[in-house]
């Protein structure tokens, strides 16, 4: 399974990895992630994937997308994580 698995384009390259075990829960295993402190650091998503299938089956974006809950408490297209 590959961490960057889910992530926009403009994350797949940089720095993720996971520094302890997902959580098990039916057929997910949902993993948590460590990622740069920089500023232009991939989004610290917490994603689950299908044990059986390794399928991508959600994500929670730490920041908000468009339409998202708390979206309009970031600035607007903070989500994008395009560095400044």
């Amino acid at each position: 399974m590959d961490l960057h698995t889910g992530l926009p384009e403009n994350a797949l390259k940089k720095f993720i990895i996971s520094n302890t075990p997902g959580a098990v829960f039916e057929d997910l295993i949902i993993m948590p992630v460590r990622v740069s402190e920089d500023t232009d650091a991939a989004p610290g998503d917490i994603r689950a994937f299908n044990i059986k299938t390794g399928k991508l089956e959600w994500t929670f974006h730490t920041i908000p997308y468009p339409d998202e809950f708390g979206y309009e408490t970031f600035p607007k297209d903070a989500y994008k994580n395009e560095e400044i």
